[in-house]
């Protein structure tokens, strides 16, 4: 028994519609199958919203084909830490840090936050979450927050010159790094 009204995303044999499902029946013209539920998150840094923070999906059990509307192209730069994970798509922080998956089956995910600039990769906390689908929507909870950040680079003699070994790398008159 449904206690509360809940709108699902189904899918007819030839279009999609959305029902609103109540704790009474009614009959359906045709067959309705639930594709996914949604699923939605936000990120921070400095209690400000976070806007073009990418969200990559990844799960063990849930094929690709089965989930709709993310971007299932790969994401330039990020390496997967973990090989028993399937890569399925990103989504994009949006201008109040919020971000969203629709209609994921139920099952088991992975969520792994990137952030990343030309030559910064932003640290983002949690660094991966795991979470489940079952029959209704949900909303990721902690926040993700941008913490920091790592930069890369090189040290060069020159323009297009020969790198420079043992170089001392300060930030604010600290050493940090030599190459």
């Amino acid at each position: 028994m449904i206690h509360q009204p809940r709108a699902l995303k189904v899918v007819g044999l030839q279009a999609s519609t959305t029902v609103r499902v109540t704790n009474s029946n009614a009959n359906a013209a045709s067959p309705l199958i639930v594709a996914g539920y949604n699923v939605s998150g936000s990120v921070r840094s400095d209690g400000e919203p976070m806007k073009g923070v990418k969200f990559l999906l990844f799960s063990s059990l849930v094929t690709k084909e089965d989930v709709l509307g993310c971007n299932v192209s790969p994401v330039p730069g990020f390496q997967p830490q973990d090989e028993s994970l399937v890569y399925l798509c990103y989504t994009v922080s949006r201008e109040d840090g919020s971000f969203s998956f629709y209609s994921l089956p139920s099952g088991g995910y992975t969520v792994i936050p990137f952030y990343r600039g030309e030559r910064i990769t932003f640290d983002v906390a949690p660094s991966r979450l795991d979470f489940t689908v079952e029959h209704d929507s949900l909303k990721i909870e902690p926040v993700f927050h941008v913490m920091g950040f790592s930069v890369t680079g090189r040290v060069l003699n020159g323009p297009e010159g020969d790198g420079v070994p043992e170089a001392v790398v300060t930030l604010n008159n600290q050493i940090k790094v030599k190459s």
